[in-house]
């Protein structure tokens, strides 16, 4: 296979770049695109590598939000004091994602954009309604998150657009978050996974969000089955009642890794403990 390879040295650059050629594509991190390219399931006449652009390497507090550069390694996010302190559910999900090879060349921004239904930032990214920040040759732009997903490996990124930035909120005391997945040995993709952010005051659940992964083309919020936590304490009872429900409205890709029963299954398992979880860390 062959292409171009350039080496832009501003935001800018690289925007004019994949506006000028119509089958190019980005390098970060390249622990999704160099696979691809290696297998030849992609073809690109250009590749352009954005790893020196050095200054879109940070992580920043500011604003109750988390502000995540799009050259920042996965491994920095789960090291970094700040998102453990004050939104540790990213740290966590990060830190579950492929081996230590892959947290140290991968970026969160890259695997935002990648758009894997298997892959942990897309998931947390919904599920906390992060900020997706971008630029284009002409403009800049915000999407949350909740709306940036459009099917596998599809976004509401224009051609010629690159994420900048993701902002995180950073999580009020009385809000718990939780994530799981199962995956069958350590360094395989999910296939299930689900998040669940709960808040809770004077013993009574005021907020919920449910989300699954993994287990149909993009992560799904389960807002029904979520309102009907509000205004109910969180028992034992009510949360296995909200994990049957999730498990019986989602619609799972039956394929090699299991049937829809078993997926079913899993989630309802999954998002019973991350309920739990959530509950726990209120307390």
């Amino acid at each position: 296979m062959e292409f171009e390879y350039a080496r832009p040295t501003s935001v800018q650059q690289a925007c004019d770049m994949l506006e000028e050629q119509k089958e190019a594509t980005l390098l970060a991190g390249g622990q999704s695109l160099l696979p691809l390219l290696r297998q030849k399931a992609v073809s690109y006449d250009y590749v352009i590598d954005i790893t020196q652009l050095s200054e879109r390497k940070y992580i920043r507090l500011e604003d109750d939000q988390i502000r995540i550069g799009c050259l920042t390694r996965h491994v920095e996010v789960v090291e970094s004091e700040t998102v453990q302190k004050h939104c540790p559910v990213l740290a966590e999900a990060v830190g579950q994602i492929g081996d230590l090879q892959v947290r140290n060349r991968g970026t969160i921004c890259g695997s935002l954009a990648h758009a894997d239904p298997s892959g942990d930032p897309p998931l947390i990214a919904v599920l906390l309604d992060a900020e997706i920040h971008t630029r284009s040759s002409d403009e800049t732009t915000t999407y949350s998150a909740r709306s940036f997903y459009s099917d596998a490996y599809s976004t509401e990124l224009d051609r010629n657009e690159i994420i900048t930035e993701t902002r995180f909120p950073v999580l009020d005391s009385d809000q718990g978050v939780a994530y799981n997945k199962w995956h069958p040995s350590e360094v395989a993709y999910a296939v299930a996974s689900a998040g669940v952010s709960v808040e809770i005051k004077e013993s009574y659940i005021t907020d919920a969000t449910i989300v699954t992964g993994a287990i149909e083309p993009t992560p799904k919020l389960r807002p029904s089955v979520a309102n009907q936590l509000i205004g109910v304490q969180p028992t034992e009872q009510t949360l296995n009642q909200a994990a049957i429900a999730v498990a019986e409205y989602c619609e799972p890709v039956e394929d090699f890794e299991g049937s829809k029963l078993f997926k079913k299954e899993m989630i309802k398992t999954l998002v019973k403990k991350s309920l739990t979880e959530a509950v726990e860390k209120v307390k």
